[in-house]
C-alpha cells in the first residue's frame, strides 16, 4: 500500500515538473506585473514610531499626498525622516479640497514652501502643482514608488483602490511600488484637527500653537505663520490630515 502511494506522489511530481517546463513564454510575459514586490504596510508615524525599511540598493521616490491645510509638524517629520536618507528623494502633493478647514491652498503650500527653505535639504525635495499630471519627470532613476498618505476609510479596501489607481506605473515605469498609510483615527500627537481647534480657542497662547510647527523654525517664522492662519475663516472638522 506505501509502495502504490509512493509511485502516485513520485507520478504526480513529474506531472507538474513537465507542465511547468511547458508553460508558454507568452504566459509569462503577462504575468511580469505580478512578479513586482508590492508590499502593503501600516505606517502610524507618530503613534507606534514605526519606520519604513529602506533598501540603501534602491533608489526611492516617496510620493506624500495629503490634505495639509496647514502642514503641521507632524507631516514636516514625515518628510525630515524619509530626507535624511541619500538614496530617497520626496514629491509632496496637497489633494482634495483647495480650502480644507478655511486654510487656503496657496497657503499651505507657501508653509511647505518655507519648511522646505528653513529645515530641509530642498534639492530633493519638491512640491507637486495640482495642474501638473506630468509625473514621469519625477520617476528618473527610481526603483521603488513609496507612497505615503492618510488614510480614513477600511484600509483594506484602500489598498486595492489604489493598487488600481497605480498599477501601470509598474508597467510604464518599471517600479516597484509600496504603500504607507497613517491611520489617523490612532494620531495622538500634533494633527491638523487639533491644531485647527487650538487656534479656535481663545485661550491658546502663542507657546501653545508653537507645538503643532516644526522645531527649528525662527521664532519670526513661527509669528507670521500664526498670525495669517488666524486671519483666515477657519473650521474645525472630526478627521484630517
Amino acid at each position: 500500500m506505501i509502495k502504490i502511494l509512493l509511485i502516485i506522489i513520485v507520478i504526480i511530481i513529474v506531472i507538474l515538473v513537465l507542465y511547468n517546463s511547458s508553460t508558454p513564454t507568452s504566459n509569462k510575459s503577462k504575468s511580469m506585473i505580478q512578479n513586482h514586490t508590492v508590499e502593503l504596510n501600516r505606517f502610524i508615524w507618530e503613534n507606534l514610531g514605526q519606520h519604513h525599511n529602506i533598501d540603501p540598493k534602491k533608489r526611492y521616490l516617496v510620493y506624500y499626498q495629503g490634505m495639509f491645510a496647514p502642514p503641521t509638524r507632524g507631516h514636516y517629520e514625515v518628510v525630515e525622516r524619509f530626507a535624511s536618507y541619500p538614496n530617497v528623494e520626496i514629491l509632496i502633493e496637497q489633494i482634495g479640497s483647495k480650502h480644507r478647514h478655511g486654510v487656503p491652498y496657496r497657503f499651505n503650500k507657501k508653509v511647505w514652501e518655507i519648511y522646505i527653505k528653513e529645515l530641509l535639504p530642498s534639492k530633493k525635495i519638491h512640491l507637486k502643482n495640482n495642474d501638473d499630471f506630468n509625473i514621469s519627470k519625477y520617476m528618473k532613476n527610481v526603483d521603488v514608488i513609496l507612497i505615503v498618505r492618510g488614510n480614513e476609510s477600511d484600509i483594506t479596501k484602500d489598498e486595492k483602490r489604489h493598487i488600481e489607481i497605480y498599477k501601470d506605473w509598474i508597467r510604464k515605469y518599471d517600479v516597484d511600488i509600496d504603500f504607507l498609510f497613517i491611520d489617523r483615527n490612532m494620531i495622538t500627537g500634533p494633527s491638523t484637527s487639533k491644531f485647527i481647534k487650538a487656534l479656535l480657542d481663545p485661550m491658546s497662547s502663542e507657546e501653545d500653537l508653537r507645538y503643532f510647527l516644526p522645531k527649528g523654525l525662527s521664532s519670526k517664522t513661527i509669528h507670521n505663520i500664526l498670525n495669517l492662519l488666524i486671519t483666515f475663516p477657519l473650521k474645525s472638522c472630526r478627521i484630517c490630515e
